[in-house]
């Protein structure tokens, strides 16, 4: 799974649960995880699940408790539809709750978006209208997150496939208020930064500058192989090297310490190795 020229992990000792999770993680899918509950080279500084990936079933529970024991593991979903209409499942709020008992996680994050209509579920994260009205159901659905799951909550970013008419803010503006007012945290992905200033029209790199940097908790670094097959199509090419670029960028211009990089599904090790040591030579060039 682990090419052999990839570092060891930042902190190779056994970790705490109640550690917090810093460095250069990973977002894993659940075919992966059997291998890190019994490999103890895997050099990822922590990594990511989808709690709604899992049934809690006891042998599941066992192979978590023995990641926990050897790596901070924070918590993503993707379906929580936060900006929808739909009131927020409760049922799926306590798995998260369940899980981050469970890994000991102390951070929990989703999509500043929704993803149903209706009774259509969609197959793109969308982005709301950036309005008053709109920070204010934000507000109030980030609340109910944090008091029915108990863990900090983080919003990431989604591409905007088109601009918003009708709203009162940017959708950078818009991040800035919900982060300063919310009570959430933000987590910033840089492929959909660069989705977003193919819809302004604007460069990726001149478009981040806007982005409420000094607020940024997460930064998610989604390689090329990763992206919705919809997005790649239309924005992928050169998109590797325009997020190591907007990467470098953030890592200069921000405090932020927590970077995710996402791996899916039919990554081959060789590539997803190869980007995750670009991503990890940046880190450390500015973080030491």
């Amino acid at each position: 799974m682990v090419a052999a020229g990839l570092p060891a992990r930042r902190n190779s000792r056994e970790v705490s649960v109640i550690d917090y999770a810093l460095g250069v993680g990973v977002n894993l899918t659940p075919e992966y995880y059997g291998q890190i509950a019994i490999d103890r080279s895997v050099p990822y500084d922590f990594l990511e699940i989808d709690p709604h990936d899992f049934n809690l079933t006891e042998p599941v529970r066992r192979t978590f408790s023995e990641i926990a024991r050897r790596y901070p593991v924070v918590l993503h979903s993707t379906t929580l539809s936060l900006c929808g209409d739909a009131p927020l499942d409760a049922g799926q709020l306590g798995v998260v709750g369940e899980f981050a008992r469970l890994v000991g996680s102390q951070v929990y994050s989703d999509h500043l978006c929704f993803t149903r209509a209706g009774n259509l579920n969609l197959d793109l994260y969308m982005t709301p209208a950036f309005t008053d009205e709109m920070l204010h159901w934000v507000r109030a659905r980030v609340e109910t997150v944090i008091a029915a799951t108990g863990v900090p909550f983080v919003l990431e970013n989604v591409g905007m496939i088109v601009g918003q008419p009708g709203s009162g803010y940017t959708e950078t503006e818009f991040l800035r208020q919900v982060a300063a007012t919310s009570g959430a945290g933000l987590q910033l992905n840089l492929d959909s930064v660069a989705v977003s200033a193919a819809a302004v029209g604007r460069s990726p790199l001149d478009y981040l500058q806007q982005f409420p940097l000094d607020l940024v908790e997460t930064v998610a670094v989604v390689p090329k192989a990763s992206m919705n097959p919809a997005l790649r199509a239309e924005y992928g090419q050169d998109i590797d090297k325009s997020v190591l670029e907007m990467f470098d960028a953030v890592m200069a211009g921000s405090p932020v310490e927590r970077v995710m990089v996402q791996r899916r599904p039919g990554d081959s090790s060789a590539g997803f190795d190869g980007f995750y040591l670009a991503v990890r030579d940046i880190y450390d060039k500015h973080r030491g």
